[in-house]
């Protein structure tokens, strides 16, 4: 996560991304703008066409220890319809992979959903998250970020977050939390020029208001300034500044976070 810790009211009937909306009489899906459903053999790489890896170490701006790969120990398809980013640990360091649609999608307002497994353990760092498209000629903070699931390993808490920028690398910050329950949920970010809700499974478990900031440090549109659209990533990182440093003898490898699907629409 590239200086994540250095570095949401969207619309009441957007439910799951699996839900319909109900016009006149009729029920319509949405019409998506971005549709990954990870159907492919097992062991297979994720479609290049709509993901981008990120590669290497450094820590990533929160002092992780895992270095992202391209390797398919790491990022694969399970055969099941089901995306595995898997941390594992190798010579006595950490591997793992970061997926993103960087260069490849990104959009303006909108709702973007995932549906994911966790296994919460120390040490292990999971999330899927959003940042504008603008990240490498603003930085971060000035792209802004929304957060709609991490777990930092301590308890089964999934956290959802907004960052906008203040001066320098300062933040206004906004969060919401809900427990996970090691299953399947759909988390879903829905951003307008009213704020950012975050959902699972359609139920609303936290706002952040576009207000909540000066109107000059909400960067997510529709109106100026904005970011030029939020893109989408994927990861499982291993310790770092949020998480147990380093993951205690009791973590077991490969650490995986399950991802079903990723959709978007407008």
């Amino acid at each position: 996560m590239l200086g994540r810790r250095q570095f949401i009211a969207g619309t009441a009937l957007a439910l799951a991304a699996t839900v319909s909306h109900v016009i006149g009489s009729e029920e319509a899906m949405p019409v998506y703008t971005f549709e990954d459903d990870f159907d492919g053999p097992a062991g297979t790489a994720p479609d290049l066409t709509k993901w981008t890896y990120s590669l290497g170490g450094g820590g990533h701006g929160n002092g992780d220890l895992q270095t992202y790969t391209s390797s398919l120990a790491n990022a694969y398809l399970d055969g099941s319809s089901n995306l595995v980013i898997a941390a594992t640990e190798v010579n006595g360091g950490y591997q793992s992979a970061q997926l993103t649609t960087l260069g490849l999608f990104s959009q303006i307002g909108g709702h973007i959903a995932a549906r994911i497994k966790l296994n919460v353990q120390p040490g292990i760092w999971p999330a899927f998250w959003l940042l504008g498209q603008d990240m490498a000629v603003e930085g971060w903070p000035k792209c802004g970020e929304i957060d709609g699931l991490e777990n930092f390993g301590y308890t089964n808490q999934v956290a959802s977050s907004v960052y906008t920028p203040n001066t320098g690398l300062t933040t206004y910050k906004f969060g919401s939390s809900i427990t996970d329950d090691g299953n399947f949920h759909t988390y879903q970010v829905d951003v307008d020029a009213e704020g950012v809700v975050f959902s699972r499974d359609g139920d609303e478990y936290g706002h952040c208001p576009s207000t909540y900031c000066p109107p000059a440090s909400w960067v997510f549109g529709p109106q100026e300034p904005n970011n030029g659209g939020l893109y989408i990533l994927l990861q499982v990182a291993i310790g770092g500044n949020a998480s147990q440093n380093p993951p205690p003898p009791t973590t077991k490898f490969p650490a995986t976070m399950l991802v079903d699907y990723v959709r978007a629409w407008a």
